[in-house]
C-alpha cells in the first residue's frame, strides 16, 4: 500500500494526513499518536529520554522498540521477538526497512522540497499500523538528533566567543 503524508497546515509540523493510492485519508498523526479517520488512536510514538530510543505503543503496551543504530544513518527496530532494520540511501534519503532474511517490507522518503512531506511504500502483508508508527518513531529521533547537534554546536560557539 502507498502512502502520502502531508502536513494538515503549514504551519503546524505535528499534525499529518496520510493518504492511500485514491487520495483517501487513512490515517491521521496528531503529535506524536496515530489515529484512524474516526479518531480511534492506533499507536503512539514515546521517545525515551535517550534520544536514540522510542517506543511504540498500542494499547499501553509496547510491541515494538526503535533504536538509532551508531555510525550510518539505519535503526534496529524489535517488534513481537522479530527483528528489522531501516537504512537510509544517503543518495536518494530513502530508507528501506527490511527483515532479518533481507526482505524489503517498506520504503519512505521524504519529498524533495518539503520539509515535512513523505512518501511511504508499505507490502501489503505486513503490519501497516506498526510500519507507519516506525516511520513517524525515526522522523522523531532525527528530528531529536539534529535538535541537540545544533543546540552543542551553539552552545559551542557560545564558549568560544
Amino acid at each position: 500500500m502507498r502512502y502520502a503524508i502531508t502536513p494538515q497546515s503549514r504551519t503546524s509540523r505535528a499534525r499529518f494526513s496520510l493518504m492511500d493510492e485514491t487520495d483517501t485519508v487513512r490515517f491521521t498523526v496528531v503529535r506524536n499518536a496515530l489515529s484512524d479517520v474516526s479518531g480511534v488512536e492506533l499507536a503512539v510514538i514515546k521517545r525515551s529520554r535517550l534520544r536514540s530510543k522510542a517506543d511504540i505503543l498500542v494499547a499501553g503496551q509496547a510491541p515494538a522498540s526503535v533504536r538509532y543504530e551508531g555510525s550510518r544513518d539505519s535503526y534496529e527496530i524489535v517488534s513481537d521477538g522479530r527483528a528489522l532494520t531501516a537504512e537510509r540511501d544517503s543518495a536518494s534519503g530513502t530508507y528501506t526497512v527490511t527483515q532479518a532474511d533481507g526482505t524489503t517490507v517498506a520504503t519512505f522518503s521524504q519529498r524533495r522540497g518539503l520539509l515535512h512531506s513523505f512518501d511511504d511504500e508499505i507490502h501489503d502483508k505486513a503490519d501497516q499500523v506498526l510500519l507507519l508508527a516506525v516511520m513517524f518513531a525515526i522522523h522523531d529521533i532525527r528530528q531529536g538528533r539534529t535538535a541537540a547537534a545544533a543546540a552543542g554546536a551553539l552552545a559551542q560557539a557560545a564558549d568560544q566567543s
